[in-house]
């Protein structure tokens, strides 16, 4: 199911519309500051994001960005939607300790 699921996200991100596409631009453009250059803040939530487990930063992609549900997300993943809450609880714990690691370094 995990397999047909991400074959299916992949296709999706393959087919999307060039509307979607422009709002992505947008949201981008919305990011950065008045010299054109990205948030720092926002830098440093992506590279907190990434040095986080797959499973981890799975559940937070599925569920923050995909906007699927605990439900949906323990489909997916096979497993319960009890596990999923805790497995995105202790994502978001550490991913807020990724993050002021990455701030305090900069």
């Amino acid at each position: 199911v995990r397999n047909v699921c991400m074959d299916h996200m992949n296709a999706a991100a393959r087919n999307r519309t060039r509307a979607e596409l422009m709002v992505r631009e947008h949201q981008h453009e919305r990011d950065r500051n008045d010299h054109g250059e990205s948030d720092p803040r926002l830098e440093t939530i992506r590279a907190a994001l990434y040095r986080l487990s797959p499973d981890k930063r799975e559940v937070l992609v599925l569920s923050r960005y995909e906007g699927l549900s605990y439900a949906e997300i323990a489909q997916v993943c096979e497993t319960t939607v009890g596990a999923i809450k805790v497995r995105a609880h202790r994502a978001m714990r550490e991913l807020r300790q990724r993050f002021e690691e990455l701030e305090g370094t900069t």
